[in-house]
C-alpha cells in the first residue's frame, strides 16, 4: 500500500471514498489495482464524526417537523412537516446504520431508512404542486404520487423473502466500524428511477 501522505487528509479521504465506490462488494478482479491511500490518524474517527453530524441534523429536521405542526394557518405547513419528518428518518437510520455493531442492526438501520428515503421526493413534489398552483393535489394524483414509496416500504419491510430491494447484504469492518456492503436488487433502481424522475 502506497502512502501518500504529502497530500491534504481531504484529497486522501476523496481518495478513500472513490476506492469505496469502485470496490463494492468486496470481491473484485486482481486485474483491478484500487487507489492506494494511507489515512493518517486524525482520519480513523471520520465515521464517527460523520454519523454525530448525521444525527445533529436528524434532530434539526425533527425540530422543523415538530415547528411546523405549529404552523398550521400556512397551507405548505403539514407538507413540509411530512417533508421534515422523511428526512429525518433517513438521516437518522443512516447515522444508525454506521454505528451498528452487529449485521442486524445494519438490516433494521436499512428498514428504518426507508420510512423516510421513497418518501421524501413524493412529499416534495406535493409540496411543490400546493405552491404551484395554490391548491391541494387530487386525491387520485396524491395517491398516485405516493403509491411507489409505499410499494418501497412494504418491499424493504419484507426484503428477507424475496430480495427485491437488495439481493444481498453483507457486513465489513474499516477501522474498528462495522458497514454494510449492499447487493442492489431490480426494485431499488425502479425506487432511485422514481424519485428522480419526480
Amino acid at each position: 500500500m502506497t502512502a501518500v501522505s504529502s497530500q491534504p487528509l481531504f484529497t486522501q479521504l476523496i481518495i478513500c471514498a472513490i476506492n469505496e465506490l469502485y470496490l463494492f462488494p468486496l470481491s473484485y478482479s486482481e486485474s483491478i489495482r484500487p487507489l492506494s491511500v494511507s489515512i493518517p490518524l486524525e482520519g480513523l474517527y471520520l465515521i464517527g464524526i460523520f454519523s454525530n453530524i448525521l444525527l445533529f441534523f436528524c434532530f434539526s429536521f425533527f425540530i422543523l417537523f415538530l415547528y411546523s405542526l405549529t404552523k398550521q394557518r400556512n397551507s405548505l405547513a403539514a407538507l413540509f412537516a411530512c417533508v421534515c419528518l422523511t428526512i429525518s428518518a433517513y438521516i437518522g437510520g443512516y447515522a444508525m446504520e454506521l454505528r451498528s455493531d452487529t449485521i442486524e442492526e445494519i438490516m433494521f438501520a436499512l428498514k428504518l431508512e426507508y420510512f423516510g428515503a421513497p418518501f421524501m421526493s413524493a412529499f416534495w413534489l406535493l409540496m411543490t404542486y400546493r405552491y404551484l398552483f395554490r391548491k391541494s393535489a387530487s386525491m387520485n394524483l396524491t395517491l398516485l404520487i405516493i403509491l411507489v414509496p409505499f410499494i418501497t416500504l412494504f418491499l424493504s419491510m419484507t426484503n428477507e423473502y424475496h430480495h427485491l430491494i437488495y439481493t444481498g447484504i453483507s457486513s465489513f469492518t474499516y477501522n474498528g466500524y462495522l458497514l454494510a456492503s449492499l447487493e442492489k436488487g431490480p426494485w431499488y433502481y425502479v425506487n432511485i428511477l422514481y424519485a428522480y424522475s419526480v
